[in-house]
């Protein structure tokens, strides 16, 4: 029985750490933009080619397999990843746009956001350094 409750108390412990992980979404500290969740979506969905700065737009995040990108996909999107897989196909196909650009890891991410102005990303927000300005969290 001992054996029973331990196993259940693990497992109650990793899908906790799973819905509690918090979506980032980051930019170039030289990047003075103030995004809400409606133009984020906008923005990852190819709606929206520019900030409103004027500068152009490059979106970025974890690969299709990490958590955080369905949760992304999930909280930001409204679309799970089979659905936001075959938007991208369609897209690709007409020639209206390409999907972001998938890195493996987080500081990965933070890299190009910290490289190029241009780039919205998004990642865990316990992995967040002070390279980059996070301009919402979900």
């Amino acid at each position: 029985m001992y054996l029973y409750k331990t196993a259940v108390f693990v497992i109650f412990l990793v899908f906790s750490h799973f819905a509690a992980a918090e979506v980032a979404v980051i930019v170039n500290k030289g990047n003075s933009s103030e995004l809400n969740k409606a133009t984020i979506k906008r923005m990852y969905l190819n709606k929206i080619k520019a900030f409103p700065s004027g500068v152009s737009l490059k979106t970025a995040g974890l690969t299709a397999t990490d958590p955080i990108t369905g949760e992304f996909y999930k909280q930001v999107l409204g679309k799970s990843a089979a659905q936001l897989k075959a938007y991208w196909s369609k897209a690709l196909f007409t020639g209206v746009g390409v999907p972001p650009k998938e890195l493996e890891s987080s500081e990965a991410v933070i890299e190009l956001v910290k490289s190029d102005e241009s780039v919205i990303a998004f990642i865990d927000s316990a992995k967040v350094t002070e390279d980059v300005r996070v301009v919402a969290t979900f």
